[in-house]
């Protein structure tokens, strides 16, 4: 059933959402040095992140404007945590909003971003690339190292 769903590129066989989430997470902690807070953007990775990472960060799951934010989802939670934010570079409806909303909290916050991609093998077959454009938001008042090496 595995090389069934890669060779039909079912896109939770075929993407590399967690192997994305840890390279992202590995950026995050060389330059932020504490836990991610909130993962965001695109709801594949972002849930991948929240599951995959040890930090066990909160999912923005509204965050590319499809509906109204979660009520927990403040300004102060944002200054005091960080922001994680996934987007596809596609030009889809959706990808354009999360880049959209991504840049903002970054120009807001002093922020970064970097292009993270990935790929999946599975017995001699490789699925294809996923690219996304992360952006890190660290935590109001705090200095990072803004890098891309993981």
């Amino acid at each position: 059933m595995l090389a069934t769903g890669f060779r039909q590129a079912n896109h939770n066989i075929v993407e590399p959402t967690q192997e994305l989430a840890r390279e992202a997470a590995s950026i995050w902690d060389r330059a932020i040095h504490r836990p991610i807070g909130i993962v965001a953007g695109d709801g594949f990775i972002g849930f991948s992140a929240s599951l995959a990472l040890p930090d066990h960060p909160r999912v923005w799951e509204a965050f590319e404007g499809r509906r109204q934010p979660e009520w927990w989802i403040t300004p102060e939670l944002i200054d005091q945590r960080g922001v994680l934010a996934f987007c596809r570079e596609a030009d889809t409806k959706k990808d354009k909003a999360c880049n959209a909303t991504s840049g903002k909290l970054i120009r807001e916050r002093n922020g970064w971003t970097c292009q993270i991609e990935a790929r999946r093998s599975l017995g001699g077959m490789t699925g294809p690339v996923l690219r996304v454009n992360v952006y890190f938001v660290p935590p109001k008042m705090l200095e990072a190292e803004q890098t891309c090496a993981p």
